[in-house]
């Protein structure tokens, strides 16, 4: 992942494959992004259920109690061994690739 290594973060292949930083520490990931949001003036809404995300036109619209329009979303749905946490993004027209668990926190 070069763009990590952009923004300062080493990472290493794991024996099964995955990739981790060379800290030993998924606390560095979190660190780096939450850098990068803020320098970029993202604004991060936790423990905001979402009802609904519908694609319109050229943005979206992300409804939880109060409504979103954002031409990006990033989705971080948990429980990778839930379907149901990937149907309704197929129906915004997402391909799900069967997910597998990578970084453990």
């Amino acid at each position: 992942m070069p763009g990590l290594k952009k923004h300062g973060v080493e990472l290493k292949t794991e024996a099964d494959g995955r990739m981790f930083p060379t800290t030993n520490n998924s606390q560095t990931i979190i660190d780096c992004f939450l850098s990068l949001a803020k320098r970029n003036a993202i604004e991060i809404k936790l423990s905001a259920e979402v009802e609904k995300i519908e694609k319109v036109s050229n943005h979206f619209i992300v409804s939880t109690k109060e409504t979103y329009h954002a031409k990006k979303i990033l989705v971080a749905t948990g429980g990778y061994n839930k379907p149901e946490n990937y149907e309704w993004l197929k129906d915004l027209g997402h391909e799900i690739i069967k997910p597998i668990p990578s970084l453990y926190l």
